[in-house]
């Protein structure tokens, strides 16, 4: 394995794995927080700091070490639990669901918005010939075609 492609590798997805996490911990904290439980917050959890969130073990050293093991087929990894009192919220069964479900919800905002950010460029230069030969129809007046497709670096 060329050690220059590991680095690069790397680097492309530290930084959305770091935002994914750090928002997904903070979204969490935040969440517990509107429902009546300081904890995170007085622990200074609620915020977009990723160190504040990095677990050593769970996001360097064992992404790392599965994306070698495996040639990045295989990469999980997790990042410190937000500190939540259940018992603290105003509602605790009810408010626990929404606690929990905080993080994965802003994950899947995460990945609309990365789509959106990586698919839109696509668009814009996307050929019309394309449309006809799959049998799409042409729009008039306003609107536009939109292709999305995947841009790669050796297609630009």
């Amino acid at each position: 394995m060329d050690i220059g492609h590991l680095i690069q590798t790397v680097a492309l997805y530290a930084i959305p794995v770091l935002l994914s996490i750090t928002l997904h911990e903070a979204a969490h904290g935040y969440a517990a927080r509107h429902f009546g439980d300081n904890t995170a917050y007085l622990a200074g959890r609620i915020t977009l700091n990723p160190f504040k969130h990095i677990d050593p073990v769970g996001t360097i050293l064992m992404p790392l070490m599965l994306y070698l093991a495996t040639s990045g087929a295989f990469l999980f990894g997790y990042a410190k639990p937000v500190p939540v009192r259940f018992g603290n919220l105003r509602n605790p069964k009810k408010d626990m669901v929404w606690v929990a479900l905080a993080g994965p919800v802003s994950n899947f905002v995460q990945a609309l918005l990365w789509g959106v950010v990586f698919y839109l460029p696509a668009g814009s230069r996307c050929d019309r010939a394309f449309f006809h030969r799959n049998g799409a129809r042409r729009h008039s007046g306003q609107h536009r075609d939109v292709c999305l497709q995947p841009v790669s670096a050796t297609s630009a």
